[in-house]
Formats: C-alpha cells, sequence, structure tokens
C-alpha cells in the first residue's frame, strides 16, 4: 500500500466547498482524504509532498480523447485516423472506445 500526502496544496474543487489551501492524502491511486488548511495529522508511512501553494483538482480526469479513432491507443502510429471512414463505421467504433472508456473509470 502506498500512501502520498500532497501538503500545501491549492485545491481546485469544482463544487466549490473545499478549495483553497489544503492537503490531499492518496492511497494507492484513490483519493482517501481531502482535509482543508495545514495538515495537522499525517501517518507516519506516508510520503509527504509539500506542493507550496500549487494547484491540484481532485477527481481530474482527461475528458478528451477522440472516440471514432480506430485501434485505440494505438491511433496515432496509424495514419489515416478513421476520418474517412462511413459515419455507421465511425459510431461503432466510438460506442466501442467509450465503452473501454468507461470500463477503465469504474476500477
Amino acid at each position: 500500500m502506498t500512501k502520498i500526502a500532497l501538503t500545501n496544496a491549492n485545491l481546485i474543487d469544482v463544487v466549490g466547498d473545499r478549495g483553497g489551501l489544503g492537503t490531499l492524502v492518496i492511497v494507492d491511486e484513490r483519493i482517501e482524504a481531502i482535509t482543508p488548511g495545514e495538515a495537522t495529522h499525517l501517518d507516519a508511512d506516508a510520503q509527504v509532498y509539500d506542493l507550496a501553494g500549487r494547484s491540484v483538482m481532485p477527481g481530474m480526469i482527461s475528458c478528451h480523447y477522440h472516440a471514432t479513432y480506430p485501434g485505440l491507443p494505438l491511433a496515432a502510429k496509424l495514419l489515416p485516423i478513421g476520418m474517412e471512414s462511413p459515419q455507421t463505421v465511425q459510431t461503432l467504433q466510438a460506442v466501442r472506445n467509450k465503452r473501454l472508456a468507461l470500463a477503465i473509470q469504474l476500477h
């Protein structure tokens, strides 16, 4: 189990209830805690990084990708990239790639 604490972080919260300086604790690949203000209690086994006011947006995921590209993530190496395919083929590729993207996010 890897525990990381990002202290003195400028937390950007789109909900609006946890913004400002605070601490973000990550266990393995998941956010365990977000606390406002200075870190008062951190586990001894945590790797602590002082972000010196740098910004962090907890829960941010990549929202930009081209769902119609065939063979993702190899599309960059496979030119042409599929836009010359008929719309129905592009739609089927997009559905497949969106399902893959959702499956990855749910784990």
